[in-house]
């Protein structure tokens, strides 16, 4: 559900029940659904907590802007490293079968897959990182070592995981779902 405390914005002229886009940080649609309440309602209570709802519009609120039961989300482009491996794998299928797009970041060349763009690169290729964060609405970060000597294990884990942070960071990337490899 996009609740009113989630909402920073409220564009257009609606009723309620309208169907109404959800744009993301990047000013994508994200999401679609049926609004619980028209663009001025919409409009006064954006940003605001449910408990400061009723005392803006002066009667009980609707318990969300759009409601999950009245929603879709749309594809957006997922940035995804550790695709390649047994996890990732499984995590990468998911995605494209609920209709994003992904972005991968492979060592090794793949073969061709239906809404996968395959990128060139390791945890260690800042050129590569930024090519996979850059447009992405958010990472899957599954990569990680397992095995290996202390050295490998931090530079696999550690300094991995930053650069994958910072190349985020630095593409204004909104999402960031960190996978550990260790249990």
């Amino acid at each position: 559900s996009l609740l009113p405390a989630g909402a920073r914005a409220v564009e257009g002229r609606f009723a309620r029940g309208d169907v109404v886009d959800i744009l993301g940080p990047l000013g994508v649609a994200i999401a679609r659904g049926l609004s619980e309440y028209d663009s001025v309602d919409a409009a006064r209570i954006a940003g605001q907590k449910s408990d400061a709802v009723a005392v803006t519009l002066g009667h009980a609120p609707r318990s969300a802007l759009v409601h999950r039961n009245h929603m879709v989300l749309l594809g957006v482009t997922v940035a995804m490293t550790g695709a390649t491996g047994f996890l990732g794998g499984h995590v990468l299928t998911r995605l494209v079968d609920a209709g994003h797009t992904v972005r991968a970041l492979t060592r090794r060349a793949q073969p061709e897959r239906q809404n996968v763009t395959w990128i060139a690169g390791a945890l260690d290729d800042d050129a590569a990182l930024a090519e996979l964060c850059n447009g992405a609405a958010a990472i899957v970060h599954v990569a990680g070592v397992v095995s290996g000597d202390a050295t490998t294990f931090d530079a696999g884990n550690r300094v991995g995981t930053l650069a994958v942070l910072r190349a985020a960071k630095d593409a204004d990337v909104a999402r960031f779902v960190h996978v550990s490899s260790l249990a």
